[in-house]
């Protein structure tokens, strides 16, 4: 008789764990490498203040929240009034750039990351 052990739940728990890692690890990068030169430099405050946060998550899907949290840090990055950038590459949309232009090495980041803990 041959018996089999389902591990489904394990191996279920360990992809959320990983691809949870994966993602708070290349957000963090992302902020370091990518968003931070971005953004305009007056004092710093507004540079300090980004972080990355977990959102809640679904029974399937991890949600981070990339932000700045100064009190004028949405206007700065929409570009809702003049600023003279003082620092060459900064600019508006200092997020969502970043984010956008690296969707795809972040996904694929986590793909490496699961492959190797599923190989």
């Amino acid at each position: 008789m041959i018996k089999v052990r389902w591990n489904g739940d394990e191996i279920k728990a360990l992809i959320k764990a990983t691809a949870k890692v994966a993602l708070l690890d290349k957000s963090e990068q992302l902020i370091t490498d990518e968003i931070v030169p971005r953004t305009p430099i007056a004092t710093g405050a507004l540079r300090r203040s980004i972080k990355v946060d977990e959102k809640e998550k679904s029974r399937d899907r991890i949600r981070v929240e990339i932000s700045a949290n100064t009190p004028y840090a949405h206007k700065m990055h929409e570009g809702l009034e003049f600023w003279n950038w003082s620092e060459s590459g900064t600019g508006p949309k200092y997020l969502e750039v970043p984010i956008a232009q690296n969707a795809d090495e972040v996904k694929r980041e986590i793909a490496m990351r699961l492959a190797k803990v599923l190989d």
